[in-house]
């Protein structure tokens, strides 16, 4: 899923009655679908255009069925290989807990673009894990982690940390 359709092609609208539920509980419209080209050889089909989101989402059940790969969860790292050959197509390095695929991977200007909003969140992510370890940093880190939520929910999920 991604809120960018720039970086979307074959770029097709929904007829507007169809949404996916977010982290937070809500529901946000899909405007539309179309593919992205993530190297010179792999394209995943059907994303999904949801307006609302601040940050590109992978399905990795989605990319394991559609690519034919297997993901393997490390610490720091996730990696993807084709199921026939066994080759990495893939991966991803965690930031702040959070697996972010390496920009370096994509090969057109189209997929460069759906970079800018992993950099910027990375970055993020990296400012609060720099930052003094305080009830702050927590609310922040959770309010990244969950998708964004208002901190008014925040509150209601976790009230020990507003306290």
């Amino acid at each position: 899923m991604t809120g960018d359709a720039a970086i979307l092609q074959n770029y097709k609208p929904s007829n507007g009655h169809s949404s996916v539920h977010i982290a937070d509980g809500s529901k946000s419209k899909i405007a539309g679908t179309g593919s992205i080209k993530l190297t010179k050889d792999l394209y995943l089909d059907s994303v999904l255009h949801v307006p609302n989101l601040d940050c590109n989402l992978l399905s990795i059940s989605k990319l394991a069925h559609d690519l034919q790969c297997v993901t393997k969860f490390y610490p720091n790292l996730c990696v993807f290989q084709d199921l026939k050959s066994g080759k990495m197509i893939g991966s991803a390095e965690t930031v702040f807990r959070l697996y972010l695929l390496s920009c370096g991977q994509f090969s057109n200007q189209v997929s460069q673009a759906s970079c800018v909003q992993s950099q910027s969140m990375s970055e993020s992510f990296n400012s609060v894990s720099n930052s003094k370890v305080n009830k702050d940093s927590e609310i922040i880190m959770l309010h990244y982690r969950l998708g964004h939520p208002s901190f008014v929910y925040l509150a209601k999920l976790f009230p020990d940390i507003y306290q």
